[in-house]
């Protein structure tokens, strides 16, 4: 009896992830970085500002009211780190942070940003 319950709640949350997917797909482009798919928002124009999350974060921690505003001075990068929101997970066990920069500095190199400005929130700091 445990089991079933234990499908059935499992089988009600794959089907509430993949509504809200379609609900909210992921805003911005994806870039692959030594093999692992990385997301990124790019608004505005000027000088680089790369904008990393925190924690359990996502794009849209800075995407909601922050970014917007800095893109009418800067070019905004914002990453979502991997393993977070809509980017994938590096590894079984996720990645470093020494990886993690590593990786968002590769993606913001493809973007065209050699040495932007990097400003982090909360653990993206």
């Amino acid at each position: 009896m445990l089991g079933g319950f234990v499908m059935f709640v499992m089988q009600f949350v794959s089907q509430q992830e993949k509504l809200a997917e379609k609900n909210y797909p992921p805003q911005g482009q994806f870039i692959d970085v030594d093999g692992t798919r990385i997301h990124a928002v790019v608004m505005g124009s000027g000088p680089d500002l790369v904008l990393i999350h925190g924690s359990s974060g996502s794009t849209r921690d800075m995407t909601f009211s922050l970014a917007p505003q800095l893109a009418e001075n800067f070019r905004v990068i914002v990453f979502d780190r991997p393993g977070l929101g809509w980017s994938e997970r590096i590894g079984e066990n996720g990645a470093s942070l020494t990886q993690q920069a590593e990786i968002l500095m590769k993606a913001a190199q493809k973007l065209g940003a050699d040495k932007p400005i990097v400003m982090g929130q909360s653990y993206g700091g």
